[in-house]
């Protein structure tokens, strides 16, 4: 099974540092390394730039993929939980084809289900899911102040009854920091480090959460 990652140069050592040494066996790493320039802040110069070059990405990635496989696309500030990184592929794989959606987010807070976060899902090829992403695309296009995430919730909440068929979140031991899981870190297969604007609280964080899960 497939794992892509999107980013540039600023993202690059934190990347090859905390993240990708973590990734579970099982998993074939895809790195799309872009060559747009970005302060790496959060919603400053060249960060909608990146998320437009990941949507066409995650485009080309769904009509390139097998239709029985599904793929995961993640964001580079993720650390993987070594307790679970034997079985995470075939953990991962089993919730998603439990759940017979379309595409499984992680969630955004944990006292808000509805609410996804759009750095980490696991998804398959169909109709849906290359037509969702078109729209994501065209709306990041339009150059106003939000991204993709916005657009995906904008979506599931005004198309409420396709979007209960095939859009569904992940268990919360696939956790992100803004629903609260830094508590429970060594209970996660996961911690996405998202509740942060730039790369040096991104850092941070990752060392603290590796500290956490393996001691050092």
């Amino acid at each position: 099974m497939e794992i892509h990652f999107a980013f540039n140069d600023k993202h690059a050592d934190m990347f090859e540092t905390y993240c990708k040494p973590s990734i579970p066996s099982g998993l074939r790493v895809i790195e799309h390394r872009s060559n747009i320039e970005s302060s790496a802040v959060y919603m400053k110069y060249g960060y909608m730039d990146i998320i437009r070059e990941k949507m066409q990405l995650i485009l080309d990635s769904l009509d390139s993929c097998d239709s029985n496989m599904p793929i995961i696309w993640s964001d580079t500030d993720v650390i993987f939980n070594p307790r679970y990184r034997r079985n995470f592929a075939t953990s991962i794989l089993s919730e998603f084809r439990n759940s017979k959606k379309s595409i499984l987010y992680q969630r955004e807070h944990a006292g808000n289900p509805t609410m996804i976060c759009g750095g980490f899902f696991i998804a398959k090829k169909n109709d849906f899911t290359k037509n969702l992403y078109s729209y994501i695309q065209q709306s990041c296009a339009n150059g106003d102040d939000k991204h993709d995430q916005d657009y995906i919730n904008e979506f599931i909440n005004s198309n409420a009854d396709e979007c209960q068929a095939h859009i569904g979140t992940l268990p919360l031991s696939y956790a992100s920091a803004s629903n609260g899981g830094f508590r429970a870190v060594n209970r996660c297969h996961l911690f996405h480090c998202n509740c942060t604007a730039t790369i040096d609280e991104k850092i941070s964080m990752m060392k603290n959460v590796k500290l956490k899960m393996i001691g050092r």
